[in-house]
């Protein structure tokens, strides 16, 4: 026992007095007697007179010595922090006490004269309290060590916008529930905050609908059927006719009084308006592996099955009542009568469900027996719900509670019943784990919420550190930053983690080992106001919320009113920060301080203006990009592709980015004007330099002598519209991903949808929007050779493997045609000009032997960005060489027998070459061509150019010597 010497006192109802602090044991294990306890900062000892010990542990310091007791004294010789806990009304008694935490302080029976009982205004940190009277009198009680924990105070609840801690003003004379008062509250102004210790409102980035004609529909007690599916905002929304917009994932929703709302789906839910499922008689198409697993279902009086939240129209046959068996896949509905009659397949043009989401079926015995070596655990059965590895299963209400024996694999709970009744839940995606594997949790987020993760949710932390996610009891510890993790959280999640952020900025990241939840079975997220949900997880300002608590339900949690919109973020990050996966891991591109910078950031650190424009992005309510207008900026340059893939990626979460530039230069401004945005930065380098907003249209909309915060206001007037995206999203999805690695990943788990003509049509006219953009034809180009391979991705044993870099591999070995991996693992960029070189050489003799290579090899080369950092753009001159080859080995023998016998080139031979002459190089990788120029110059002038000229082709060896000459001295 670490603590003091024993004291002697009376445990009474369980409950144990220990520095003014209540300390309960327990009244049923432990009866009233005279007791001998010991403690310390933490924990209690405990010993009764019959020989039991027990011991009560605090998960923060909790108690103080004797002899250092709290100091009282009146007034506030210092005034509340911002640690301090909301300030709320508590009571004093009539003895003089006071309960905070659960700590009994003794105020005294008088303060200035007069008694203390009664209602006081009270805020508290880990050590001071600070009460206030309505008179105006004030103390503050003092503590040596911390004993109280603000984060366990719990929410406050306050009618209206009003600032709570406007009890602890001694100006404002508040109604305190007791009696009339000197004048109405004060209300709580969002634009100007009452006192400094108010944050003021978070006026998230604006999500507003598609362009597009509204729907109309009925609200009918919160609830709007769209396209079959039943939309809940909440019964507090009403009834009445609405207006409303849908994309595949989120409902914009304009109700009858004028206010907004957004239901955000976390899988792809509605399809094309006007869209409509076609229904057969018989199966002509047998569900898969991916569909659901059979259920039985009773549809309504006229046929209509609800399934997955959607009404589904089974027929006429169905309308009778009675049981249908079914089974459903992403677009399809298989149904039919028991005992296999009757069969209808429903067939929708777009994914409406999500199997996923089904949750589990339950049967009665054991169809599939457990691993003979499973291990069976004893637990009780609680209103037909078994706690099985951490995770709650509903049994359901034919069987009866009991204390049960289960055992589970990946995906399925065997239960057996005392009496030797037997029951299987299997769910249709693994989310148990047989071997136990805890989950690891670490404070902060090394990892930022991926594409993949729920909308944004408010949940709430037990004092005992656990938090239901997915009906998976999460365990978070008992300190999470030094303080309890008790309180109300915003929380994302993903297959593996959850991502948790406290209201004063606390994170903490929990990693399973195996896929652990489903972000598909959670249901939609409801935000009053068009405001992106995820904003909770970088505000410290959330709406309250039914006082706080969230529905244990697990209903669409309502977010509150919208804020004002002139309102200024005071978040510690910048919105860019939320979206800190945006370029995550592409060349190029890099988070610095919660701003989004494009091109090289040793320069853009050493630029002078790079902290102010950092301070102003920590205040900005829109995420900041930043553009390395350095030198060497030209107008196909890798930083405007990079731009202009960091764009479309805003574009993609609906955002209206802010871009400074280092440098008011054409380039920078003509891409970010044609995806709509203008471009704040500086006209010059010199003094004289003034800082300028050029609009999409170049005019000149703001110009001042140094940069201010008034140019992002002036920026955001120009461009209220997010910036344009692709239409579709796997498109999109496909355009995010951080390296070419991950892009290979994502394009064989999702083909198909990628070949869509839609999708290369997209390409071309995203392309055409931004020519600058190096990588959007690489895209399309991997697309075209995926087509022409059978519409698949070649083996990933079958890639090519690069010799050393000294190593010449012989020509014989190179065969065509060029394979999507090459084209793949060409693309991701490599550590030096001595390992580019070797595929630069296969790429060369591809480009000779197959006749389709020949227009994508300068495409693929200007797809390398940034592999030299801090040097010139080997991608781009690598693509000039390749385009003046591909001009070369095009011409008919008489345009070449022509342009040999020239004295200078002329036409696009001439252009080409004056291209190569111009464009700088590293010294290294340049003498890298020489050789290989000579080999395809031999080549073509002894065998000619296969698929296009037969026999030599002595002329196209002397263009390509011209060729050669020109690199070689440029």
């Amino acid at each position: 026992m670490a603590g003091r010497a024993a004291q002697d006192r009376e445990l009474s109802r369980g409950v144990l007095w220990v520095n003014d602090r209540r300390v309960k044991f327990g009244d049923e294990k432990y009866p009233d007697a005279q007791v001998l306890y010991a403690f310390d900062a933490t924990t209690v000892w405990l010993t009764l007179p019959d020989g039991r010990q027990a011991m009560a542990t605090f998960p923060y310091p909790a108690f103080y010595p004797f002899g250092a007791e709290p100091v009282v004294v009146q007034g506030w010789p210092r005034e509340p922090g911002p640690g301090a806990a909301t300030a709320r009304r508590v009571t004093v008694t009539h003895g003089g006490h006071l309960s905070v935490d659960g700590r009994t302080i003794a105020l005294g029976e008088t303060i200035d004269g007069t008694s203390t009982e009664g209602l006081v205004g009270l805020r508290f940190d880990a050590t001071t309290v600070w009460v206030r009277w309505r008179d105006g009198r004030r103390a503050m009680v003092t503590f040596p060590h911390p004993v109280l924990d603000p984060a366990a105070a719990g929410p406050v609840l306050v009618d209206g916008w009003r600032d709570p801690n406007y009890l602890m003003d001694s100006d404002l004379s508040p109604e305190w529930g007791d009696g009339p008062a000197a004048s109405p509250p004060v209300p709580m102004d969002l634009d100007e905050p009452l006192n400094a210790t108010v944050r003021p409102a978070v006026n998230w980035v604006s999500w507003p609908p598609p362009e597009e004609t509204a729907s109309t529909g009925d609200l009918r007690n919160g609830k709007l059927i769209i396209q079959g599916r039943v939309v809940q905002l909440g019964p507090r929304h009403g009834s009445g006719t609405v207006e409303y917009w849908t994309d595949d994932k989120t409902v914009w929703v304009r109700l009858p009084d004028g206010n907004e709302a957004i239901v955000v789906y976390p899988t792809p839910t509605f399809g094309t308006s006007g869209a409509t499922p076609t229904l057969v008689q018989g199966w002509p198409q047998q569900p898969d592996d991916l569909a659901a697993a059979t259920r039985s279902g009773k549809p309504d009086s006229g046929g209509q099955l609800r399934l997955d939240g959607r009404h589904v129209s089974l027929g006429a046959h169905f309308a009778a009542g009675g049981e249908v068996e079914y089974r459903y896949d992403a677009t399809t509905v298989w149904a039919r009568s028991p005992g296999g009659g009757t069969e209808i397949m429903v067939s929708f043009p777009f994914p409406v469900f999500d199997p996923a989401a089904a949750g589990p079926v339950v049967a009665d015995g054991w169809s599939r027996q457990p691993d003979p070596s499973a291990r069976f655990v004893r637990a009780a059965l609680k209103q037909r719900t078994l706690k099985a590895n951490n995770r709650f299963v509903r049994i359901g209400e034919r069987y009866p509670d009991a204390t049960v024996d289960y055992t589970v694999d990946a995906t399925t709970v065997w239960v057996r019943w005392p009496d030797g009744r037997k029951a299987t839940v299997t769910y249709p995606y693994p989310v148990f784990d047989p071997a136990e594997r805890r989950p690891v949790v670490v404070e902060g987020w090394p990892q930022e919420p991926g594409e993949q993760a729920t909308p944004a949710r408010l949940g709430t932390i037990s004092a005992a550190g656990q938090m239901s996610v997915d009906k998976l009891m999460v365990y978070f510890g008992q300190r999470i930053g030094g303080r309890s993790p008790r309180a109300v959280v915003a929380y994302r999640f993903d297959a593996t983690t959850v991502w948790v952020r406290w209201r004063d900025g606390r994170k903490a990241m929990v990693t399973y080992p195996y896929p652990a939840l489903v972000p598909a079975a959670v249901g939609p997220v409801v935000v009053d106001g068009w405001r992106d949900p995820n904003y909770l997880m970088v505000s410290d300002d959330w709406p309250e919320h039914d006082g706080g608590r969230v529905n244990p339900r697990e209903e669409p949690v309502s977010l509150g009113p919208p804020v004002s919109a002139q309102s200024v973020a005071a978040t510690h990050e910048s919105a860019a920060v939320a979206e800190v996966s945006v370029g995550r891991g592409r060349r190029g591109v890099a988070d610095d301080r919660g701003v989004v910078v494009v091109g090289e950031m040793a320069r853009w650190r050493e630029w002078s203006q790079a902290s102010a424009v950092v301070v102003a992005a920590r205040s900005s309510a829109r995420p900041v990009v930043v553009v390395d207008a350095g030198e060497g900026l030209g107008p196909r340059s890798a930083v405007l592709s990079a731009l202009g893939m960091v764009l479309l990626q805003f574009g993609r979460r609906r955002q209206q980015p802010l871009v400074v530039a280092t440098g008011l230069v054409s380039e920078v401004t003509t891409v970010a004007g044609r995806y709509g945005l203008p471009v704040i930065g500086p006209d010059g380098a010199g003094p004289d330099a003034r800082w300028q907003v050029v609009g999409p249209d170049g005019v000149v909309h703001w110009s001042a002598r140094a940069f201010s915060m008034a140019s992002f206001a002036v920026a955001g007037e120009v461009s209220p519209n997010a910036v344009q995206r692709a239409d579709s999203e796997v498109l999109t999805q496909w355009l995010a991903q951080p390296d070419w690695p991950a892009a290979e990943s994502f394009l064989r788990e999702n083909t198909g949808d990628l070949l869509h003509p839609q999708i290369r049509q997209e390409l071309v006219q995203l392309g055409e929007q931004d020519p600058a953009n190096r990588l959007l034809p690489v895209f399309k180009t991997i697309l075209d050779l995926v087509g022409e391979n059978g519409r698949a991705v070649d083996p990933a044993d079958s890639r090519y493997r690069a010799p050393g870099p000294s190593v010449v591999e012989p020509f014989d070995g190179v065969r065509g045609p060029l394979s999507v991996t090459f084209a793949l693992d060409y693309l991701e960029p490599k550590p030096d000009p001595s390992h580019r070189k070797p595929w630069d050489d296969r790429l060369l003799r591809l480009m000779y032997l197959d006749p389709r290579a020949r227009d994508r090899a300068g495409l693929l080369a200007a797809g390398v960005l940034g592999e030299q950092r801090g040097r010139v753009d080997d991608g781009r001159w690598n693509a000039t060489v390749f385009g003046a080859v591909t001009t070369a080995l095009g011409m008919t023998v008489e345009q070449a027998v022509e342009q040999a016998a020239k004295p200078w080139p002329v036409g696009a031979w001439g252009k080409a070459l004056e291209d190569v002459a111009c464009c700088e190089a590293n010294p290294e990788h340049r003498m890298y061509w020489i050789p290989r120029m000579d080999e395809l110059r031999d080549l073509v002038s002894v065998n000619g150019i296969p698929g296009w000229i037969d026999g030599p082709a002595p002329a196209h060896g002397q263009l390509l010597e011209v060729l050669t000459e020109t690199l070689a001295s440029c």
